[in-house]
């Protein structure tokens, strides 16, 4: 019984080596066949790196480029991209994951219409929000290594001094001290039930597609894009502000509080 379970574990580990070695050729056929359009990953193959003499590659976490293949080129992406999304599927169907549930990685291509006239490249700032209410919600509002215990103790006397009910806490487990406070103590702060509270968290990336035909313009992800004509590529400026958006001069100011925070109305 354990042989037919380890051959099947090396069987598992095959179809992800096969997965990886064809996105690794393909990645790297595309860089080298085809035009650049605009670029904004930087990385768009396999990142290379030898250990103690042995040869290790990772996948990037993401490519953003516009790429232009000549037509008998791209309809070969098409078929190499296809063996590759298969192997990956097969991966993960082998892992026990429902076909269904599966969601591929961001950095796979993006084939985009022949018609396609016009690519608008937006860029916004990206956050996420949460409402801090009432015995609601402990904040941690600072983390160290076990081994810098004296920052530890000199934060936690400076946070404690402005919020009441800070306390440090040791993790055996992580090793890491942290210092969280009751949200509590923000809502009071500010004479306030309620405190939106929202955290950046990076650049959101999007691409409205432009076709000669008469179809609707389309939106799509800007990841890595594909193209087989040359299109003319725009760098949008921001969405304007909308009228319900935070303003700055409505931020509040906490100390320690990474967040940015708004009294609720």
């Amino acid at each position: 019984m354990n042989n037919v379970l380890v051959f099947k574990d090396m069987a598992e580990i095959n179809k992800w080596r096969n997965f990886f070695v064809l996105e690794e050729e393909l990645l790297k056929w595309l860089d080298e066949n085809g035009t650049s359009l605009v670029n904004d990953s930087g990385v768009n193959t396999y990142i290379e790196k030898v250990v103690q003499g042995v040869r290790l590659t990772k996948p990037p976490k993401y490519i953003r480029q516009v790429l232009l293949l000549t037509e008998d080129l791209y309809e070969e992406a098409q078929t190499r991209f296809s063996d590759v999304k298969q192997a990956f599927l097969d991966a993960k169907i082998d892992d026990g994951i429902d076909e269904a549930k599966i969601r591929f990685p961001d950095r796979f291509p993006i084939f985009i219409d022949s018609a396609a006239s016009q690519i608008n490249i937006i860029k916004n700032a990206a956050y996420k929000s949460k409402v801090l209410k009432r015995n609601d919600t402990q904040l941690t509002l600072f983390n160290c290594d076990v081994n810098s215990e004296h920052l530890a103790l000199d934060m936690f006397d400076k946070i404690s001094a402005v919020y009441p009910s800070a306390e440090i806490f040791r993790s055996l487990l992580s090793k890491e001290i942290s210092i969280s406070i009751n949200g509590n103590d923000v809502l009071d702060r500010f004479d306030a039930n309620e405190i939106t509270m929202r955290e950046y968290t990076g650049t959101q990336y999007r691409a409205k597609i432009v076709f000669d035909d008469e179809r609707e313009s389309e939106r799509e992800k800007y990841g890595f894009l594909i193209v087989s004509n040359k299109v003319d590529i725009y760098q949008t400026v921001p969405q304007k502000r909308r009228k319900d958006a935070y303003k700055e001069e409505d931020r509040l100011h906490a100390p320690f509080i990474h967040y940015d925070l708004y009294k609720k109305n």
